[in-house]
């Protein structure tokens, strides 16, 4: 079954980012003799040895969460994942599911373990714990809805990001019946208790379930 080395896979990048006292993602690269290098497009050339390409116009967080989900190929090549779900899936269905798991990997490498509890702990399932790692690791609202649903026990979460109304991007660890750019006048109704934060401009978060 392909979710056997996927769990094990998320495990022991949690248990090595644990031993490196939550290192940075280059410092993750330098661990795994992965170099890291400019190029005119984000990718990882698997070698050996790795060597991940990174534009030089990618800077701050995005150029940091760039070269987590490049390592996070890396490491999905090296286990032998990417060859599973492509047995598994049709290829479009393969690569989408490969690029949701190295999201998740890169945000699991970008917001400490112990960052994430305490959020939680202090806002429980909130838009304000989302909102709370945004500030403290200058990531954006996507990731940080990856990192809080994603790294849940719960399968009845979801958080969902409106525009102007307008369903921008979600997660979540249930079906729900939404589609990118719908319109959705009062979350609210077609969520029953979901919670709301206006943020910045015309973007709403909002989170719901257990």
């Amino acid at each position: 079954m392909i979710l056997d080395p996927v769990t094990n896979l998320l495990s022991d990048v949690v248990f090595m980012l644990e031993q490196m006292d939550w290192p940075s993602p280059r410092e993750v690269a330098r661990a795994l003799d992965i170099a890291v290098t400019s190029g005119p497009v984000a990718a990882v050339n698997f070698g050996p040895p790795p060597i991940i390409h990174v534009p030089d116009y990618l800077t701050g967080y995005r150029r940091e969460f760039t070269i987590g989900h490049e390592i996070a190929h890396t490491l999905t090549k090296w286990r032998g994942i990417d060859d599973e779900l492509l047995a598994y899936y049709a290829p479009e269905c393969a690569y989408s599911n490969l690029e949701g798991l190295c999201n998740h990997i890169a945000c699991l490498i970008m917001v400490p373990q112990p960052s994430h509890d305490k959020a939680l702990r202090r806002f429980g399932f909130t838009p304000q714990a989302m909102m709370h790692l945004v500030h403290e690791h200058g990531i954006s609202v996507p990731m940080s809805m990856d990192r809080v649903i994603y790294d849940s026990d719960s399968y009845y979460r979801a958080a969902v990001l409106f525009k102007s109304g307008h369903v921008h991007d979600w997660a979540s660890t249930t079906w729900i019946e939404i589609e990118h750019m719908q319109y959705i006048p009062d979350p609210q109704e077609k969520f029953s208790g979901m919670e709301l934060l206006p943020l910045e401009g015309p973007f709403v978060l909002g989170t719901w379930g257990e």
